[in-house]
């Protein structure tokens, strides 16, 4: 268990480590569009900027979430699972 002070700092790591992921996913795609997964890292960016403006004071399930869905996309961009990118927009989709 995550004592709660840490809570805060853990969710600025998670965000910070997810956008840099997330970063490194959008240069891929701008030498390999794919619009489905464009939108869906748009998603992922649009919920990263929700937890800084918390400055990291999120859950640690939401924390959690943000991190499966990046290695989702990621499994996605890798292999063309389309389950991966699936499952990666569904996670978003509970986070709003």
């Amino acid at each position: 268990a995550l004592p709660a002070s840490l809570e805060a700092a853990r969710g600025m790591a998670v965000v910070d480590a997810v956008e840099a992921y997330r970063a490194d996913l959008r240069t891929w795609l701008d030498d390999n569009p794919d619009p489905e997964a464009a939108k869906t890292l748009g998603s992922l960016r649009d919920q990263l900027k929700r937890a800084e403006a918390l400055q990291g004071e999120i859950p640690v399930e939401t924390a959690d979430e943000l991190v499966d869905a990046a290695r989702e996309i990621g499994d996605y961009l890798r292999s063309g699972d389309s389950e991966a990118l699936a499952s990666a927009r569904d996670r978003l989709g509970r986070l709003r």
